[in-house]
């Protein structure tokens, strides 16, 4: 009987592990997309800028938010999804 209860709990567990890598991936998935838009968005900027289209106060003033959004971005990207889900800081 402690042999079927052993398979049980260790099927469990390898199906636990299975689902906690799928959400896993779909985060990081979530994450580089984010990263490459804003990512875009200031390549954007920089282009409209050396083109002379933007002027340099005003470029100043669109691509600070987007740094700032991308520095969060990639923090909470090397935070493990358990500690970043509870508020936790490294």
């Amino acid at each position: 009987m402690s042999y079927v209860a052993t398979t049980i709990t260790e099927h469990y567990i390898h199906q636990g592990e299975m689902i906690g890598e799928k959400r896993g991936e779909k985060r990081g998935e979530k994450r580089g997309i984010e990263i490459g838009a804003i990512k875009g968005k200031i390549d954007m900027l920089d282009n409209l800028l050396k083109s002379g289209i933007l002027p340099q106060d005003k470029y100043q003033e669109m691509v600070r938010p987007l740094m700032e959004e991308l520095k969060t971005v990639e923090l909470t990207r090397k935070i493990s999804p358990g500690k970043e889900k509870r508020g936790e800081k490294i």
